[in-house]
């Protein structure tokens, strides 16, 4: 267990101070803050029927919080683990590691708890900055039950940043290049995220059209 946290610690030092982390977090925050706006905008012309909660679905053109993390937090996921196992082996120090008196799970374990860790600060900063925006613009907070759906919001937002980055391990264990498990992860990705959305389309309209 000790083994199993330094390795938790170490790598969650390293992912905060990384550049690609930090990166992606302002970029994620500026995005966030322009679907907030957005959303306010869409509370303010549904007039009383529209819930706090609104600023995370509401959008003009299509764009919201809900979409920013369907469509691009699987990249945030991916980028956070893809080089995690590989780019050791290449340099060295994976094998500098295992001489150590460590399991090789607890390395793995470790690597995804920072991981999980980052993408849990990430998510719950990002809310909680759309939520300090929009309230001084609507003039009011979120009502107990909103204050509820968004914290299961914000948990399930984490499970899916966390499977993302769940499977770029996957592919930076199992795959010795760093480019091959990018190009994997990238793919799986593309195929998950409009590849399937496609075909199921045409599926259930040939099953099913609609006149």
């Amino acid at each position: 267990m000790a083994n199993f946290m330094t390795v938790c610690k170490k790598e969650l030092a390293d992912q905060l101070g990384s550049k690609r982390y930090l990166m992606l977090f302002a970029l994620i925050v500026c995005l966030a803050v322009l679907s907030a706006y957005q959303g306010v905008a869409a509370i303010k012309n549904s007039g009383s029927t529209a819930s706090f909660v609104t600023i995370f679905s509401g959008s003009m053109g299509g764009f919201s919080f809900i979409n920013l993390m369907v469509y691009f937090g699987p990249i945030i996921g991916l980028a956070l683990g893809f080089d995690a196992i590989n780019k050791e082996r290449s340099t060295g120090t994976l094998s500098v590691l295992l001489s150590q008196p460590i399991f090789r799970d607890s390395i793995l374990n470790g690597k995804f708890l920072a991981g999980v860790t980052a993408l849990a600060l990430l998510a719950s900063s990002t809310i909680g900055i759309m939520m300090g925006i929009a309230i001084p613009l609507l003039g009011f907070g979120p009502a107990a039950a909103d204050i509820t759906r968004i914290v299961v919001f914000a948990l399930f937002t984490i499970l899916y940043l966390s499977f993302w980055l769940a499977l770029s391990l996957l592919f930076s264990t199992v795959i010795k290049r760093t480019t091959s498990s990018v190009l994997a992860s990238i793919a799986t990705w593309l195929v998950c995220a409009f590849i399937i959305a496609i075909v199921a389309s045409l599926v259930a309209n040939a099953a099913s059209p609609v006149s």
